[in-house]
């Protein structure tokens, strides 16, 4: 399957050059996104080209996803329990410079692990990043139909009506924001 976009892009002088993007998607046998190639190409200039391969696993879960971009690379992968939720994320960037002085391993690529946990109710409770070397802690208040989360920005609460949807937000700050379902 393939789309065409064309992009206008307006200068001052009112001229407009046309970019031309094109998405290609390969699917396998079950129906999944395996590839995608865009292109795109404005006026004279050389064609871009960005290709990303997608990798399931025999439950259909997306355990890695592979880009290639003018020789660089990117690559995602996934980990899951049992129970299909994440456990762990890895990134490595190559399109992604870091600082040495800010990166961790002192190579300027960007590479990070976020590590997830769970309660026994399948409820995301802590989620940590290597690369940054935060933390969020979340803390389900059942009685008060409440979840906070705790980061190095200050807690946030959501607060939830009797049929689980957002009723109010108070953020580190206390700012407040009401919900009204009518």
């Amino acid at each position: 399957m393939r789309f065409n976009i064309i992009n206008y892009t307006y200068t001052q002088f009112s001229t407009c050059p046309a970019v031309l993007t094109s998405i290609e998607y390969r699917y396998d046998d079950m129906g999944q996104v395996t590839g995608k190639v865009f292109k795109s190409k404005e006026g004279s200039n050389p064609e871009t080209v960005r290709e990303t391969t997608l990798v399931y696993d025999e439950l259909g879960r997306l355990v890695k996803e592979t880009g290639l971009a003018d020789g660089l690379i990117t690559e995602n992968r996934h980990f899951y329990d049992e129970n299909n939720n994440i456990l762990k994320k890895w990134i490595y960037d190559q399109t992604v410079k870091i600082p040495s002085n800010f990166d961790p391993d002192g190579d300027g690529i960007f590479d990070s692990v976020t590590v997830y946990q769970y309660d026994n109710n399948n409820r995301l409770i802590k989620e940590s990043i290597s690369h940054t070397g935060t933390e969020t802690i979340n803390e389900f208040n059942d009685r008060n139909d409440s979840e906070t989360f705790k980061n190095f920005l200050g807690d946030t609460v959501v607060y939830y009506d009797a049929n689980e949807r957002v009723k109010e937000i108070t953020t580190p700050n206390f700012d407040s924001f009401n919900t009204s379902i009518k």
